[in-house]
């Protein structure tokens, strides 16, 4: 394990022991080169579903807070997935989240949703570049380069 993994893996265990959930938000261009992210620790632990909800609707909220006016949501929750796009079935738990998300989404002049199964969490600051991501950001720039 690399002194990157090594850390992450400390800080996940962190948050664990501490009974919380992490949010973490990655804003890419149309080129898939990360431009922005939101990394956001929640007390106390939640439901998958509620992680999922609060993601999403974070996320809206990011982006519009960081300009964005086109985007597409992708996350790994189905029926969050689903219900944001107004097909799924209702969410009782979560169905105040879900309504948040909605008014974030109208200000979007373009707004998709996917359904994806792999879905990387990764934090990415603007000004900076924590250890954790050192490498993804490597990646990006290897890629930009071909």
């Amino acid at each position: 394990m690399t002194s990157e993994e090594e850390k992450e893996a400390a800080r996940v265990s962190q948050v664990l022991e501490e009974n919380k959930s992490e949010i973490r938000v990655v804003v890419h261009d149309h080129t898939g080169v990360v431009i922005a992210s939101l990394a956001q620790i929640t007390a106390p632990a939640l439901q998958p579903i509620e992680i999922e909800a609060i993601a999403s609707t974070r996320a809206l909220k990011f982006r519009e807070e960081i300009g964005i006016t086109e985007a597409v949501l992708e996350g790994d929750s189905k029926l969050i997935i689903n219900s944001l796009k107004g097909g799924g079935q209702s969410i009782a738990s979560v169905e105040p989240l879900l309504q948040d998300a909605m008014v974030f989404s109208n200000c979007y002049s373009k707004l998709q949703y996917s359904h994806s199964i792999n879905v990387f969490s990764y934090v990415v600051w603007m000004e900076g570049v924590p250890d954790p991501l050192f490498t993804v950001v490597q990646q990006d720039v290897a890629n930009l380069a071909n």
